[in-house]
């Protein structure tokens, strides 16, 4: 799933991940945000740190180049099997 982090509300892609992590836990979620426009630069995604609150393999900050939005998707779904 290639995931928008924010939709109606700031938070709604949170919300949807969590939803998705519950309903079918293998299904590997790319979030796909521009949050870095709304938070400290500081704050950076670890699964290992971050997975328990947010059920994402990784984030990719818009806007990105089609073909490393490709090698991330690529990536994922090889750690994933």
């Amino acid at each position: 799933v290639i995931l928008d982090c924010m939709m109606e509300e700031f938070n709604s892609g949170f919300d949807v991940a969590n939803d998705i992590s519950i309903k079918f836990p293998k299904l590997p979620v790319v979030m796909l945000t521009s949050v870095h426009n709304f938070m400290s630069d500081k704050w950076q995604f670890s699964k290992e740190g971050d997975g328990d609150w947010l059920p994402v393999h990784t984030f990719v900050e818009k806007p990105v180049a089609p073909n490393d939005l490709v090698a991330t998707i690529d990536k994922v779904l090889k750690e994933s099997k």
